[in-house]
């Protein structure tokens, strides 16, 4: 691919590689981004640390709420054959710091767009006094835009410095800065965002976020019912009619369960109607033609079952 000296495409040329040595000597830098992360920053902290004026307007407000890397940048944590084990932890928790701390300055200034798809360019510009520099394009502020990563996007920016067109640029900048119409203020949300990455968590807030991450595709996947679609007849049967909503919920988790692990332990509390729950799961994997299933119950609990005044009912025979 032939090299020039307008186009930055992260594969000949970077993004983060142009601007680090105009940045050193800059008095102000101008950024239109429609999304800003921590890994963005890392790439020109020490830059930016000497940068004498800094303003950042968001393309997509609600972006600014979610610094933390995105899908396509390094996640906290990952799985291995030997569990959950941490990626990037502590970098990203001091990363967020640092940045909270640029960010909190009195020269960085942050705006954002007040309507989502509203402002789609992306734009760098910077000021000194012997020269100026502007690049415009699809670059967004985040690792693989800046092209920083091991894989960094295929980009297409054009740079300039001259003058009369960067300052053009920044007249453009200006009008959308200024105008409280079309732009807001936004660096105390930033500031909340980047505390709330680098902040400290309760071993709970820890806790219930792990269960989360490790549960919530199957249990979306349960309330939207879809595990059980594909068994024709089983919603419609009477046992299945015969629980109570939360009855269902634990049918459905000892279904999944069952067909994830060939293996589950049902362990409500007395009372809740385990017996029943239990009995709608065998009729799932019956209607299914999976296996043959067969049920049985002492005879203490079955004289416990019928006396109970309940609008449940034991089926003894079958299971409708």
């Amino acid at each position: 691919m032939t090299t020039n000296r307008h186009i930055i495409d992260n594969h000949t040329r970077k993004v983060a590689d142009c601007l680090k040595p105009v940045l050193r000597d800059a008095d102000a830098f101008s950024v239109v981004s429609a999304y800003f992360t921590i890994y963005g920053y890392a790439l020109l902290e020490a830059e930016l640390n000497s940068v004498a004026k800094v303003r950042f307007l968001f393309g997509d407000p609600s972006s600014m709420k979610d610094l933390d890397p995105g899908k396509d940048e390094p996640k906290s944590f990952q799985f291995t054959e030997h569990g959950l084990e941490p990626r990037f932890t502590l970098e990203q928790k001091g990363l967020a710091r640092q940045c909270a701390e640029w960010v909190s300055k009195s020269n960085v200034s942050i705006r954002s767009a007040r309507w989502s798809n509203f402002l789609h360019g992306k734009m760098y510009l910077t000021e000194s006094t012997d020269d100026k520099l502007g690049i415009v394009g699809s670059s967004n502020f985040m690792q693989k835009g800046l092209g920083g990563s091991d894989k960094p996007n295929l980009e297409i920016n054009l740079a300039t410095h001259e003058a009369a067109a960067v300052t053009e640029l920044l007249d453009w900048f200006n009008q959308l800065w200024h105008d409280d119409h079309l732009s807001e203020d936004v660096k105390e949300i930033v500031l909340n965002a980047l505390n709330r990455i680098g902040g400290d968590q309760s071993p709970e807030k820890v806790y219930y976020k792990t269960l989360y991450e490790l549960f919530y595709k199957s249990i979306k996947a349960r309330l939207a019912g879809e595990d059980l679609s594909t068994t024709a007849g089983f919603q419609d049967s009477k046992i299945w009619n015969t629980l109570y909503s939360f009855q269902k919920d634990g049918a459905k988790s000892v279904i999944a369960k069952l067909q994830e692990h060939n293996g589950c332990i049902l362990a409500d509390s007395v009372g809740l109607g385990k017996t029943y729950t239990a009995l709608a799961g065998i009729k799932h994997f019956e209607l299914a033609g999976e296996c043959p299933c067969a049920g049985a119950l002492s005879k203490k609990l079955l004289d416990n079952l019928v006396s109970l005044p309940c609008r449940q009912e034991p089926q003894t025979e079958s299971i409708s």
